[in-house]
């Protein structure tokens, strides 16, 4: 027998958007615990998956195993920003209710985007349409990774705290892109991630600029996936390492935004205060090792 869906889930077109780069197990496997939930019946859902230069043969693996996935591909640039801008451009010529953004090393549980897309219609009921976030845990301490965030303090605008999901749905200021569910109506307002970011920030500065059109994001209730926290080992806030290894490895656009585009966010969401965020940067771009000097010294406060 079917499992039953609410009468709000029924019939509801939703676009999963996903990009990835040489992780194809991971990314199978996050492909089957979509294709393979049962609970999808009645769900009119399409998977845009963009393989962002694999050497791995990825796309070929996706293709044989999963036919029905749009594979688009990208040259190794996009990175994780520039390839879900490439996969809603695509989605957004066909029109859906939902797109959801999802990360290739995601397993999601049975019933997850069923249960997402019950929590934005239950939201929508009270409210205007709201960004829904779905959290992710490890999946062997079953601690918190990813979720929405909200900020530390008034005085701190740029500084977060991720958020606990409760058993109802919990307001944030910002989120990670790991799991999140756009409406159709704020997708049409924000419109895509921002083309100024490269790889990080993309999914904090879209919801923050929901939020200034007056669209709020929330976290969803339970858990909705696994998902391992990145490591730290061999990153440039991996104090094992030499000062000048970690100076090299902070420039890369998968280790923290680059200079430029961090005072970009920091000009759009920092008030008042954005002077001194660009200050940082410039500190961080002149002078590497007294950036991460007080960047060590930062966390070891928090």
């Amino acid at each position: 027998m079917s499992p039953m869906l609410n009468s709000s889930t029924k019939n509801k077109s939703i676009a999963v958007l996903i990009t990835c780069h040489n992780r194809k197990d991971k990314t199978l496997a996050c492909l089957n615990s979509i294709l393979h939930d049962q609970y999808l019946i009645g769900i009119n859902l399409k998977i845009f998956l963009v393989d962002d230069g694999s050497t791995d043969a990825t796309g070929n693996a996706v293709c044989s195993n999963f036919p029905e996935v749009i594979v688009l591909q990208g040259d190794g640039t996009l990175y994780w920003n520039g390839g879900m801008r490439l996969a809603y451009k695509i989605a957004k010529k066909e029109g859906y209710d939902y797109y959801l953004w999802l990360n290739d090393d995601v397993k999601l549980y049975p019933n997850a985007i069923a249960k997402l897309i019950d929590t934005s219609v239950s939201i929508k009921k009270n409210t205007t349409p709201s960004i829904i976030v779905g959290s992710m845990q490890d999946p062997e301490t079953g601690n918190l990774t990813y979720s929405g965030n909200r900020k530390k303090n008034w005085y701190s605008p740029l500084s977060y705290k991720r958020i606990e999901p409760k058993n109802f749905p919990v307001p944030c200021d910002a989120i990670n892109g790991n799991c999140v569910l756009i409406p159709h109506a704020i997708a049409e307002m924000v419109g895509n991630l921002s083309k100024e970011f490269t790889h990080g920030a993309g999914d904090y500065d879209y919801s923050l600029r929901a939020k200034k059109l007056g669209f709020t994001s929330y976290v969803a209730p339970g858990y909705f996936g696994t998902c391992k926290q990145n490591t730290i080992a061999g990153s440039c806030q991996d104090k094992s390492l030499p000062l000048k290894v970690r100076g090299r490895i902070i420039t890369r656009p998968t280790a923290l935004p680059p200079a430029k585009e961090w005072m970009l966010f920091a000009r759009r969401h920092a008030g008042l205060l954005w002077p001194f965020y660009w200050a940082r940067t410039y500190v961080r771009i002149c002078f590497p090792k007294l950036w991460l000097i007080l960047r060590s010294k930062n966390s070891k406060e928090n």
